[in-house]
This record gives structure tokens, C-alpha cells and sequence, in this order.
């Protein structure tokens, strides 16, 4: 698992076991590439997940909150050959069957389809071998005493297979006190005198539990400088109905013990991110000659009519549709065509020395940029030529007309005066008139 890819997702009150699992993670070169956390409906965590392509799924939650995922990893369709989920190994042998509380809309044989092929870890709760402990009994006869005395079928006793560490921390803690004792017997100190305010008598007894060491019903018992049981891990796969033993892990040598009963779905190893694999996809020999065969009709077509128009180059309706450009689309038209041979290769039977691949897809791209330049920068060029000439005749059109339209109207052009009336003068004088 080194230098993969994992997520997790998680009920909220695991996270300190969660921050723990990452920082291990993190310690061996493996990365997380999301933490999901959830408290109820695990839905977005799980639709998170499948947008993010996990593959291996680590679930820290307890046996409840687990049927709601597994009927959400069901529906979502994250199971199957691409996936494993790795989950807490307490739960009961048959904890993915839903119940009334639950309140989900599964069914059993759906929430086993989805939780098939899962791993589970966990402490190992018996010992290994018929080895007698501290207390005199081995975990065989633990588990007959503790069966007489309980007189219920253990499937129905809850916390029956944790009960031999609960045993063994027992018998911790009597031996971390009695160490203590004996520590403040020196100091002339009791153990009755203790208090949570008492500090020195705390971190006394801290580190003797942490030298505690004994047999006990579980195996060996002892603790790491976090305070943290050190046991073998178990290992366990569901295969069907039952849970099969994988292996053992030894945290104190890092030694791990594994028996490969490994099932997956279609028989192989889930990958734990996309394979890209480099594969050489060549182009169908009939379609390739096909098309060839095409850009050669079109090469003689263009050759045709670039012939064409040097031939009649002089002739007027030639020159008026400027020639130059015509032969330069042609050019590029034939570049393009003859890109058709190299974007063909390889094809079956025709292959390309690996070493010059990168330089032919460099010639590729050239040829169909010089073509492309050629052939569409003519065009526009010729467009843009004719639409300044047709804008520039229509402007010397308008300056005409307007000319003979001014001179027209001069002609007819007449001045107007407007003469004002003075005021009439009364003369006083007789006006004498004579007959002759």
C-alpha cells in the first residue's frame, strides 16, 4: 500500500482515531485524498467519495451508523471489483442485516452485496496458543468459565467477544497500582491519599502502566509510550456469509503473517487510483487508403485549376478575380490535403520508430498550420480586398451624385427680398392743381 491513495470516512466520534489513521498514513507515504465525517445521513459523504474516484475506503463508525453507509454505498454503487473498504473488526458476524431502528430502505441481500469482500481489523481478543496467564486460566478456559457464569448464548450477550480484554485491563490496572504502591511506600505516601489533584502520584502511576507487561487470557499485554494495548492485529475478510482469518500483524517486530485466502470481485487486485498505459492505436489500413485516395482527388482538382488560372492568367475575368490569391488557396488546399497522409500514421502494417514520434507529431502540426495559413489567410485576404474596392466604388458613387445634385439645384436656386413699409407722411400744404 505505499505510495497509494486512500480516503476515509468517518462517524464524528472517532476522530481521534481518525487523526491518528492519518497521521500513519502520512508517516508511511500513503495519502489521503479526503476525510468524509458524518453525523446521521451518510449520503453526501458517500457521493463525495464516488466524485473523488476513491478506491480504498477505510470506515471508522460504529455497527449502526455502518448499516447506514453500506445501504448508501449500495444505492451509490461504490462496491464491486474497483473498491475495498477496510472496517472496524468488532462488529457481529452478521451486522450488515437491517433492522427496525435502523430505518432504511435496504434489504439484507442488497447490504450484503455491497459489504462483500470487505477487510476488517481488529485486536486479537484470544490468545494464540493454550499458554496459561497471570490469572492461571488460558482463553479457553476464560471463555467456559465466563459462559457458565453469564448461562446466555454469547451471539446474544453483548460485548461477549471483547470480554477477555476487559479481563486483561483488569489485571493492568491491578498491577499498575501495585507498582504505584510500592513507589509511594517509599516516599512514606498510601495509595488511599490520592487525589485528582495529586499529580506526582498520577504520573507514577502512568508509567507503571506503561512498564506493565504480563500473560493474560488475550495474549501478551503491554503498552505503547501513547498508552495504546499492543497487540497482534487480526485480520479478516467477509467471503459470503462468514468472515475469514487473513492474516496477523505484529506491531513490536512490524512482521506480518498472511495466509492469502484473499477473494476479489472478477479474481484481481482492485488498483487504488486509474492505470494509464501507454498503447499504440493504429489507424484501419482500408480507411486509410480510402481516405488517401480522396486527398488525391482533391490534389488533382486543385492542380487542375491552378493550372487553370496560369494558363488564362491574361484573360480579363481572370485578373478581376485576383489570381494571386486564388493560387495561394489552392497551395494551401493541397498543404491540407497531403496532412491527410501524415495524420493517417501509423496505420496496420506502416509503423513509426519510437524514438521519432514526437518529432512526426511536430510535422503533423506543422503542415496543417502552413496549409491552414495559406488557404484560409488567402480568403479572407481576398474578402477583405473586395470589400474595401466595393465600399471605395459606392463612396465615388455618392460624391458624384451628390455633385450633379448640387449644380442641378443651384439652377434653381431664388432670392427672395422682403421690402418693409415706412410710415405714410401727411402733408399740410394745399395741393393747387391748374387746368391749362
Amino acid at each position: 500500500m505505499t505510495n497509494s491513495t486512500k480516503p476515509i470516512v468517518k462517524h464524528k466520534l472517532l476522530q481521534r482515531t481518525e487523526v491518528d489513521l492519518e497521521q500513519s498514513c502520512e508517516a508511511n507515504n500513503i495519502q489521503v485524498i479526503s476525510v468524509q465525517s458524518f453525523f446521521g445521513d451518510p449520503a453526501p459523504a458517500v457521493r463525495s467519495l464516488k466524485r473523488q474516484d476513491a478506491r480504498i475506503i477505510v470506515g471508522l463508525f460504529y455497527e449502526k451508523e455502518a448499516r447506514k453507509v453500506f445501504c448508501e454505498v449500495y444505492k451509490q454503487k461504490l462496491f464491486s471489483r474497483r473498491y475495498i473498504w477496510f472496517l472496524i473488526g468488532w462488529y457481529p458476524d452478521d451486522w450488515y442485516v437491517p433492522t427496525r431502528e435502523d430505518n432504511i430502505n435496504c434489504t439484507a441481500e442488497e447490504m450484503k452485496e455491497a459489504a462483500q469482500y470487505h477487510f476488517t481489523t481488529e485486536a486479537l481478543m484470544h490468545s494464540q496458543d493454550e499458554t496459561p496467564g497471570v490469572s492461571g486460566m488460558n482463553s479457553a478456559e476464560f471463555v467456559k468459565r465466563l459462559s457458565t457464569m453469564i448461562q446466555k448464548p454469547a451471539n446474544v450477550t453483548g460485548g461477549f467477544p471483547e470480554a477477555p480484554l476487559a479481563y486483561d485491563a483488569i489485571w493492568a490496572a491491578a498491577f499498575a497500582i501495585n507498582c504505584t504502591v510500592n513507589k509511594l511506600y517509599k516516599r512514606r505516601k498510601t495509595i488511599s491519599e490520592f487525589n485528582y489533584e495529586d499529580v506526582d502520584t498520577a504520573n507514577d502511576m502512568l508509567k507503571c502502566m506503561k512498564q506493565t507487561m504480563f500473560r493474560g487470557v488475550s495474549g501478551d499485554v503491554m503498552f505503547s509510550e501513547k498508552g495504546d494495548r499492543i497487540a497482534l492485529t487480526q485480520i479478516e475478510q467477509l467471503q459470503g456469509d462468514k468472515y475469514i482469518l487473513m492474516g496477523y500483524y505484529d506491531y513490536r517486530s512490524d512482521n506480518l503473517t498472511w495466509y492469502n485466502k484473499e477473494q476479489f470481485v472478477g479474481g484481481k487486485v482492485p488498483p487504488d487510483e486509474p492505470i494509464i498505459q501507454d498503447q499504440w492505436i493504429r489507424v484501419n489500413k482500408t480507411i486509410y487508403i480510402i481516405f488517401c485516395w480522396t486527398a488525391l482527388i482533391g490534389i488533382a482538382f486543385a492542380l487542375i485549376c491552378l493550372v487553370f488560372n496560369c494558363c488564362f492568367r491574361c484573360r480579363k475575368i481572370i485578373q478581376e478575380s485576383y489570381p494571386h490569391f486564388n493560387n495561394l488557396m489552392l497551395l494551401g488546399f493541397v498543404v491540407l490535403m497531403i496532412a491527410i497522409f501524415l495524420f493517417g500514421l501509423p496505420v496496420d502494417g506502416m509503423g513509426i520508430p519510437e524514438e521519432n514520434f514526437s518529432s512526426f507529431c511536430y510535422v503533423q502540426v506543422a503542415v496543417v498550420m502552413y496549409g491552414f495559413s495559406c488557404s484560409f489567410g488567402a480568403m479572407f485576404s481576398k474578402v477583405l480586398m473586395t470589400h474595401r474596392l466595393e465600399t471605395l466604388a459606392v463612396k465615388n458613387w455618392v460624391g458624384k451624385a451628390h455633385s450633379y445634385c448640387s449644380a442641378f439645384l443651384s439652377s434653381l436656386q431664388r432670392v427672395y427680398e422682403v421690402l418693409h413699409l415706412g410710415t405714410p407722411v401727411v402733408l399740410n400744404s394745399e395741393v393747387i392743381i391748374d387746368h391749362v
